[in-house]
């Protein structure tokens, strides 16, 4: 069984997918609803808001991932759909742990799924949840053709009692 990270292959045997790269071609499970809120390095003056609405993100500057991974595709779309900007990147990168460390550093701010960030707490930052709430939903998706054997439908299963317990 092969899986692959993100985005639909016919080449693998399940990925993991969210809701902005979903191929009608493929059966989708979903695992997960994840809040998006704002990381925000205690130095920053915002880290003081309890809450933030996006529009007042838009003259900050922004660390995240490359625009071919989908968080980045899902958080630009709602800072512009709903803020009314795209956000200022200051950082792009593929590596979590780069975007953690210069969010630790105090140079600059995120917008990132709220129960991955807290799996490794930091003490340098403050997650401020978002005034006009948003959610991406994480999903598992294999081809709609494709008949499951039961090593794969056990995978299936796991998989979804796994993300239960987020």
């Amino acid at each position: 069984m092969t899986i692959a990270a993100e985005g639909v292959n016919p080449d693998f045997d399940f990925t993991f997918i969210q809701d902005s790269n979903y191929d009608i071609n493929y059966t989708k499970l979903d695992l997960m609803e994840d809040e998006i809120i704002v990381i925000v390095p205690k130095v920053h003056p915002l880290s003081q808001y309890s809450e933030l609405d996006i529009k007042d993100l838009s003259n900050e500057s922004f660390i995240g991932y490359y625009r071919s991974i989908g968080l980045r595709d899902f958080t630009d779309n709602y800072c512009q759909k709903y803020g009314g900007f795209m956000p200022k990147m200051i950082f792009e990168t593929h590596d979590y742990s780069a975007i953690r460390y210069m969010l630790d550093k105090g140079k600059g701010i995120s917008l990132m799924p709220k129960k991955f960030f807290e799996l490794q707490h930091s003490e340098k930052v403050i997650l401020v949840p978002l005034k006009n709430k948003v959610y991406r939903t994480l999903s598992i998706a294999w081809h709609q053709d494709k008949i499951l054997s039961p090593s794969e439908k056990c995978f299936l299963e796991y998989s979804k009692k796994w993300f239960e317990a987020f």
